[in-house]
């Protein structure tokens, strides 16, 4: 678990020229039982925030017990720790940097805001029982920390695949079949594209990328791919109108449609398999689960690296967090989609994005459900930041 959120992160800091490394207490127990989703976002917010604002030297993340072990325990309180090398944070503003959209008006501090990953992995901790901790020294970095109860696990599921050999490619099971499969990965999120592209083109897939329905309609016309993982919620044109219109082109209308969408949106996953897509993968994208529908749908088998053989852990994705408004916003939002007023919706949304432009984002999202009359999918959108929120 710990491994597949720093390796996922490793490639960013990297990019940095920043070290991320790992602090594991040999007296952690094989396996826990806890809301993984929700650790694994804390964690992920933390490292992402301590890579944001680090600029030399490292991230670590320790992860310790906070009492010795007794045969007969059957929980554990475990410490998890966040640690960078930034520059600091004035002790007058330690509390400020946990507000939605915070920024530090300390020049020798952080340049851009916080966002909400630091407002949404407070909440997180306080919803498994717990507070998250900081100390920070100027010009030597910061430390974030909280410490949760856990029940112990004997035993730990395997994910997909049972294999303990990483994957280093594939091969089609019809010898006749051309390869490398061409896959287009649709996201308005050009972090998601990366980390997919990423993943598959070591193991020997041509990947394409699309911001938007409209250009991926235009890259699966021009490519034709064998497979295409398509958002539905995006700019310009969503997911369910491209996969509609890539049905009805008789050149590119058998390719192969992944949906990706947000587990709640039940709905969603309904329309996607009217317009015509195949199968769904659940936000946040697990890599697991990707390669099983690969695997399914190309018709092909892994090929596997039997001399370096490591155990392989479920990685997953990462989504970048949406910035979204306030509660009563939110609340307004949905009061006029249960009446049904999409041009209430769009103005109330323009105001906003006027007022804090680093809502653009869940703006256009609005935007684009409310132009195609989806009040279903704004009402479930709302609802399930409302449940982040509360």
């Amino acid at each position: 678990f710990i491994k597949s959120i720093t390796e996922m992160l490793r490639i960013r800091a990297e990019q940095k020229g920043l070290q991320l490394k790992i602090d594991l207490s040999p007296h952690l127990p094989y396996g826990i039982i806890a809301d993984e989703k929700r650790l694994r976002q804390i964690l992920i917010n933390l490292l992402g925030n301590g890579i944001k604002f680090t600029k030399t030297g490292h991230i670590m993340l320790k992860v310790d017990i906070c009492q010795p072990r007794q045969p007969s325990d059957v929980t554990t309180r475990i410490h998890f720790e966040v640690q960078d090398t930034g520059v600091g944070i004035p002790p007058d503003k330690l509390e400020e940097i946990f507000a939605p959209f915070h920024q530090v008006k300390d020049k020798r501090v952080h340049s851009e805001g916080t966002g909400l990953g630091l407002a949404i992995s407070r909440r997180l901790v306080r919803m498994m029982d717990s507070e998250l901790q900081v100390e920070s020294v100027i010009d030597q970095g910061t430390q974030f920390w909280f410490e949760v109860m856990v029940p112990i696990a004997d035993t730990v599921d395997v994910p997909f695949p049972i294999r303990n050999q990483k994957i280093i490619g594939y091969k089609p099971l019809d010898a006749k079949t051309l390869s490398p499969f061409k896959i287009l990965v649709v996201d308005d999120k050009a972090e998601t594209r990366l980390a997919i592209k990423e993943l598959l083109t070591p193991l020997g897939f041509d990947i394409a990328e699309a911001a938007n329905g409209q250009a991926a309609v235009q890259q699966a016309e021009k490519l034709q791919p064998a497979l295409i993982i398509m958002d539905l919620i995006m700019p310009l044109m969503d997911g369910f109108e491209a996969t509609r219109r890539i049905r009805r082109s008789s050149r590119i209308k058998d390719v192969v449609i992944l949906a990706a969408s947000a587990a709640a949106f039940q709905r969603s996953k309904q329309r996607s398999r009217t317009a015509g897509c195949q199968d769904n993968i659940e936000k946040p994208i697990l890599v697991a689960e990707l390669f099983e529908k690969i695997q399914k749908y190309l018709a092909l088998e892994w090929v596997y690296d039997d001399e370096n053989a490591s155990p392989r852990v479920e990685t997953v994705i990462p989504e970048a967090p949406l910035a979204v408004p306030a509660l009563t916003a939110l609340e307004s939002i949905r009061d006029l989609a249960l009446i049904g007023d999409i041009e209430g919706i769009q103005t109330y949304v323009k105001e906003l994005i006027t007022a804090e432009p680093d809502l653009k984002p869940f703006g256009s999202k609005v935007n684009d459900l409310a132009n195609n009359f989806a009040l279903d999918e704004i009402k479930e959108l709302i609802n399930q930041h409302l449940k982040d929120l509360l």
